[in-house]
């Protein structure tokens, strides 16, 4: 048996497998633009005609994945903020929701009931952005939050 040839096919496939790992790590995120890391946040709507956080914090000019998390949720809800300066704006959800009429807002996501929808973004100004659920009766009923851009 010869110990050291077996050693050295060890220490050839641990070598190999590094190589392939930090290989896959410069791959990076196929979202993010230019190497750019997407910041994601989670906001979940519920039954209970609430947000949860109420409050997301994020940064300008750091590009935003926004999930609306509609899972536990029988309702369709959206999350809209009628005024932001936002930049690439995607929305991936609800299209069929009947919230297609963008002309009033900046920001919209929508989900069904069970489901989630995504909007990626980027804020390009610093403020306090007021989001809604525009369901009828769910703003008033207080479905509403604040994005924070820093």
């Amino acid at each position: 048996m010869n110990v050291s040839g077996s050693w050295w096919k060890t220490a050839a496939v641990f070598g190999f497998l590094a190589i392939a790992g930090l290989a896959l790590a410069a791959c990076g995120n196929d979202d993010a633009e230019d190497g750019d890391e997407v910041n994601e946040v989670t906001v979940v709507a519920s039954d209970l005609l609430a947000f949860e956080p109420s409050e997301v914090r994020v940064s300008a000019g750091e590009r935003v994945r926004l999930v609306l998390d509609n899972s536990d949720s029988h309702d369709l809800h959206d999350l809209v903020i009628h005024h932001i300066p936002v930049e690439d704006v995607h929305e991936e959800g609800a299209e069929d929701a009947g919230h297609d009429d963008h002309a009033d807002h900046d920001l919209h996501v929508a989900a069904h009931g069970g489901e989630t929808g995504t909007v990626e973004f980027t804020p390009t100004e610093p403020g306090e952005y007021e989001f809604i659920c525009t369901e009828p009766g769910h703003e008033a009923s207080g479905m509403t939050g604040v994005l924070i851009v820093e």
